[in-house]
């Protein structure tokens, strides 16, 4: 009879009631069999109990006919948990905007897979790599699971402003406005001056149609932070006509400065790297001295450069030739359950073509310079040379024509003679030589200086095996280039003629004073980056010009993806792991556009000792100016 009662039960629970959440917990205590049994025998005094009762709930207003399990519920309410005991409760003032954000969510999914859902998440609530759960499904375009794991993390962190702009972030593509703006105001009143807030306010308010509201949050989160990729490009977008072409052009520049984006960098013919590739090149030129004397005693430092520079001439050789050898066995092949987002730029390729023309030229000017003329001066050197050993030798000549007690003393005053024009012929075209190589020096350095960091920022885009080669390719024609200035500068010291006396130089030493440091920055600042992060199933990677996450977390996704928005987000590793803070941004297309170091020029205001963090910021990018 128990048992018929429960089948009673069954068919009269409609899922569009709305106490079907209340019927699951149920059924979820049901699962065992003995838990079962326990539960049926502890219900059996309440159905007599609705015996016994049934005329005075008719009295009551209910009919005849009313649902048992309804009838059982208004009796038992006290010992049932609330609807939707799996959200934490609120304090009162953030309660509104939870429990409409919770309804929308409910309408959204069924509460049976909200609940799957949560067991799987679980780990994550309460993790320090919370805020990499969050990343992952922004962009896998899982708007509604990032929403719901914010929730979670509402009952311990309901007043962290932080994790109200990334709230309002999700409900903002989620098409949530109103739910958005509340969000974003609530964070507003405790962070006022952050520029991904201000920006975020300024996307979503431009949205709304209030656009003169919206260009007021970009100029101000412009001004606190110079080069904030999203309001520095609104800015572009929504000048005004009134603004100058020049003024919005900066606005431009100082947003491809903060993170590069190919669609709008092609409307700019000298394109700015972003900031975190504008690298500091550091050249150790060889040393040209005052005058010939001190350049003549750097000879035992040029030799012992010369040696070093070939040491590592060899070593890239040999680095060559390893990465030639392995080209076949790249580690970049994705594993089953791996998910690859890689660094993509149609323009790359012409662009190392580019760099490439850039350093035959400079290849060419350190073998053989147009405008150096280091052998007609050298030429002309040892020509003067001759000639003064030439007027010695008939100086000599007339001084062993006098007589005998009278030759000491002119052949002396020749030999002094001869020393002394010789030094100051010899000097005179060192200094020529010095004066066309330090220029030539300055003239290298910039070169260099341009040619590195477009280079190590482009060749991130190559594939994996071709970005290998590309690099140790070029830092070894680089060094040869390099050891050509070293060449060039102890080039006069080689080819000069030596005086006809020894004793008119004095010996140069055996050893250098200093041992020299031949030595050129050839580092790309980036290729060393690599985060890790690992719990369970889910794992994050992150390198130079990739991220891999799962391809599939959880399982059971709420809702099917959607193509994720351009963006730009700041990602801060705990303080502990001692990596910079980092910014990965895609482009209006979705694509992974760029990844860097977030330097001192970036107002970020988000760090933990322990936990990651991500700050969101939204983009004007996919709609531009209507």
């Amino acid at each position: 009879m128990k048992s018929n009662r429960l089948e009673v039960l069954k068919p009269r629970v409609d899922e569009k009631q709305p106490l079907y959440p209340a019927f699951l917990w149920l059924k979820k205590k049901l699962k065992k069999t003995m838990l079962a049994i326990l539960t049926v025998l502890f219900l059996c005094p309440f159905w007599l109990q609705l015996e016994i009762k049934g005329s005075h709930l008719e009295k009551s207003g209910h009919s005849a006919g009313t649902n048992s399990f309804q009838l059982w519920l208004e009796l038992n309410s006290n010992s049932l948990p609330a609807p939707f005991e799996l959200w934490p409760e609120l304090n009162p003032e953030d309660s509104s905007l939870f429990s409409r954000i919770k309804e929308y969510i409910i309408k959204k999914v069924t509460p049976d897979r909200l609940e799957r859902f949560e067991e799987e998440v679980k780990p994550a609530v309460n993790s320090e790599a919370f805020d990499l759960y969050l990343l992952y499904f922004w962009l896998k375009g899982q708007a509604l699971e990032g929403l719901y794991l914010l929730c979670l993390q509402f009952e311990q962190k309901h007043d962290d402003p932080f994790l109200l702009v990334n709230t309002g972030a999700f409900l903002y593509i989620l098409g949530q406005f109103d739910l958005a703006q509340e969000a974003l105001k609530k964070a507003e009143s405790q962070i006022p001056d952050n520029p991904t807030l201000l920006n975020n306010l300024g996307v979503l308010y431009y949205r709304l149609n209030r656009k003169e509201e919206a260009l007021r949050l970009f100029e101000k989160a412009a001004s606190l932070d110079k080069y904030q990729p999203e309001a520095n490009l609104a800015l572009y977008l929504l000048g005004p006509p009134s603004w100058s072409a020049e003024k919005r052009l900066s606005w431009l520049k100082n947003s491809l400065q903060g993170a590069y984006r190919e669609s709008i960098a092609t409307r700019l013919t000298d394109l700015p790297l972003p900031l975190s590739f504008q690298q500091d090149i550091y050249i150790n030129f060889p040393p040209l001295p005052v005058d010939f004397i001190s350049y003549r005693h750097k000879t035992s430092y040029y030799q012992e450069a010369f040696l070093k520079l070939e040491e590592k001439e060899s070593e890239l050789k040999k680095k060559l030739d390893a990465v030639l050898f392995s080209v076949n066995k790249t580690t970049g092949t994705l594993l089953v359950g791996q998910s690859l987002l890689r660094l993509n730029s149609i323009q790359a390729y012409s662009r190392i073509l580019e760099l490439e023309g850039q350093l035959d030229f400079l290849e060419r000017e350190a073998e053989r310079p147009l405008n150096l003329d280091l052998d007609q001066i050298i030429s002309q050197a040892n020509n003067k040379l001759e000639s003064v050993s030439r007027d010695y030798l008939k100086e000599e000549k007339n001084c062993l024509q006098l007589p005998r007690e009278e030759r000491p003393e002119c052949l002396q005053k020749a030999r002094e003679k001869y020393c002394q024009r010789f030094l100051e012929q010899v000097d005179y075209f060192y200094r020529k030589i010095k004066d066309r190589l330090s220029p030539y020096f300055d003239q290298f350095s910039l070169s260099l200086k341009k040619f590195l960091p477009g280079f190590y920022f482009w060749v991130r885009y190559l594939p994996e095996e071709l970005q290998l080669r590309k690099r140790t390719e070029v830092e070894l024609r680089l060094w040869r280039a390099y050891q050509g200035l070293w060449e060039k500068s102890f080039q006069f010291l080689a080819k000069t003629g030596q005086p006809s006396m020894s004793d008119c130089l004095t010996e140069p030493p055996l050893k250098p004073e200093e041992a020299p440091e031949p030595e050129i920055t050839l580092f790309d600042p980036f290729s060393e980056i690599n985060l890790d992060f690992s719990q369970g199933s889910f794992f994050f990677s992150l390198q130079a010009d990739r991220i891999m996450i799962p391809a599939s977390f959880p399982e059971d996704r709420l809702t099917s993806a959607f193509p994720t928005p351009a963006f730009t987000i700041y990602l801060f590793p705990p303080e502990t792991s001692g990596s910079r803070p980092i910014y990965l941004a895609t482009d209006k297309s979705g694509e992974f556009s760029d990844l860097g170091e977030l330097g001192p020029w970036a107002f970020a205001g988000l760090s933990s000792s322990t936990s990651w963090k991500i700050l969101i910021n939204l983009s004007l990018l996919e709609g531009e100016k209507k």
